[in-house]
């Protein structure tokens, strides 16, 4: 599944953390997302392209790049979220620029020194600007900047998450995406699989996953509560919500 993560586009929405990663299907925002791996490995993919990183290995998501996580074993990695204000200096001085999605940094004495700096500062914010700017500075000792380039399949593809995202109740099928997008349904489905996968699996994950929530409010049957978020039948709707969270719809519902 792929997602607009809405979440992330608050103000307020940063982070500077030393964790694992639970598996992350396909999504995009227009925050910088950054993840440096310490140990262990992680199956990660962005805007189609994916690598098994391992220790000192980075992941460089740009803004609006659809990135996934998966398969993480035994993993502990430095990740970081932030907006473009923390990389004013990096995009001042090479404008149209970005770092690659893959490339390899390993001074974990830094990046530990940088986390306990940013995990001490009263001023989250202007921390993470603080470590923003060190990390590229040390970064460009490693790496070149490379052209920062937006192809049709992302542009394409972002603009389809965000229309499913805002309109998972209605009947969403590559005709109505061809109409939409003004590109033919064969384009349509060779972009989408390249990025996501399967139409059909993604827009019934993301209809289970509104269902999910609206059970948990408990207003609705679950018979109402799947054909408000679109599906046609009731046997698909089971079957998404089983694949989507290993349970029955039923057992997430709120009794009163």
């Amino acid at each position: 599944m792929s997602y607009y993560e809405t979440s992330a586009e608050k103000s307020d929405y940063f982070f500077f953390e030393k964790r694992t990663v639970d598996p992350i299907p396909a999504h995009f925002h227009s925050r910088t997302e950054l993840l440096i791996v310490e140990t262990g490995t992680i199956c990660v993919s962005v805007n189609g392209e994916r690598r098994t990183l391992r220790r000192g290995d980075v992941c460089f998501c740009d803004g609006f790049s659809v990135h996934a996580y998966e398969d993480a074993k035994d993993l502990t990695a430095y990740i970081l979220l932030f907006d473009k204000t923390c990389f004013a200096g990096f995009a001042s001085r090479y404008p149209d620029k970005t770092f690659p999605a893959f490339f390899t940094f390993d001074d974990f004495s830094l990046l530990d020194t940088l986390y306990r700096h940013y995990l001490s500062a009263p001023d989250k914010s202007l921390a993470l600007t603080g470590v923003c700017t060190v990390l590229t500075a040390e970064f460009l000792k490693q790496v070149s900047p490379v052209p920062r380039i937006t192809g049709n399949g992302d542009a394409l593809i972002c603009r389809i998450l965000d229309h499913i995202e805002r309109r998972s109740e209605e009947r969403i099928t590559l005709a109505s995406l061809s109409e939409l997008c003004g590109y033919s349904r064969e384009h349509i489905s060779r972009t989408f699989s390249k990025y996501v996968g399967s139409l059909p699996q993604y827009v019934n994950r993301i209809r289970a996953q509104k269902a999910k929530a609206l059970l948990a409010q408990g207003d609705k049957t679950v018979s109402e509560t799947a054909f408000a978020c679109g599906f046609e039948s009731l046997n698909t709707f089971y079957r998404a919500y089983r694949a989507a969270f290993g349970i029955s719809p039923k057992k997430t519902k709120k009794t009163p």
